[in-house]
C-alpha cells in the first residue's frame, strides 16, 4: 500500500496544485480551457495565497491526489473554513 499524508500546502506545492487543477476541470462535465499555464499559475496563487489562506492536500506515493483550497473568515458566529476550490485526481 502506498504511503499517505494529509498536509497543508504551502506555495512549494503551486506547480503540483496546478497540474492536478488542471487534470480535474479540463476534462468532463466542466471543460474549462487551462491551456494557458501563466492564467493557469495565476489563478492557483490567487486563491491560495489570500489573506487568512489554509490550504489541504493529500499526497499519496509523495503525488498531490487531492486538495481542497479555501480561507479562514471570521464572523460574528465564530471562525469558518470556506473553501474555494475541491478537486481530486480522476485516478482516484
Amino acid at each position: 500500500m502506498d504511503k499517505e499524508d494529509f498536509i497543508i500546502l504551502d506555495e512549494s506545492y503551486l506547480p503540483q496544485m496546478a497540474e492536478l487543477y488542471k487534470e480535474a476541470f479540463t476534462g468532463e462535465p466542466w471543460n474549462d480551457d487551462w491551456s494557458d499555464s501563466i492564467q493557469l499559475n495565476e489563478y492557483m496563487k490567487d486563491i491560495s495565497g489570500a489573506y487568512g489562506a489554509l490550504n489541504y492536500g493529500l499526497l499519496i506515493a509523495g503525488k498531490l491526489v487531492c486538495m481542497s483550497v479555501g480561507k479562514i473568515n471570521h464572523w460574528w458566529e465564530g471562525t469558518n473554513y470556506n473553501i474555494e476550490e475541491l478537486c481530486v485526481s480522476s485516478a482516484y
